[in-house]
């Protein structure tokens, strides 16, 4: 469960830094002055509340339809980033879904090196 949090808290930070290094909001508002730590915590607010809810519901389809697997997981995970990146680059200059990406990216490769989706191997003996 730690190994997961912490999971969620680096691709958390990763979008805060991210958001920084990118001045992802420049316009005059009260957002344009976000630091590192706004932007970790609006990342893992969103990353609760949207991603986790994403994709549990993804891995519970696809593994239901027999077609999960390391390939499936990744391509569910960046999926949503790559679409808003594209429809983001038409309008003008993508801020979100980098973001997305650079999350998706982090957690599902952590969940892959942790072993979240590794199925139990039980002994009969």
């Amino acid at each position: 469960m730690i190994a997961f949090l912490g999971v969620l808290l680096a691709a958390a930070a990763l979008v805060g830094w991210w958001g920084v290094a990118t001045r992802m909001i420049t316009m005059d508002s009260p957002f344009a002055s976000f630091d590192f730590r706004a932007y970790a915590v609006f990342a893992l607010i969103f990353e609760v509340l949207l991603g986790l809810p994403y994709a549990f519901g993804v891995r519970a389809v696809l593994r239901w339809r027999r077609l999960w697997s390391p390939a499936s997981m990744w391509l569910a995970a960046l999926a949503p980033g790559v679409v808003v990146t594209l429809l983001e680059a038409l309008e003008g200059k993508p801020m979100f879904g980098p973001c997305l990406l650079l999350a998706a990216a982090v957690i599902a490769a952590g969940w892959q090196i942790i072993g979240f989706d590794k199925r139990t191997q039980g002994s009969n003996g």
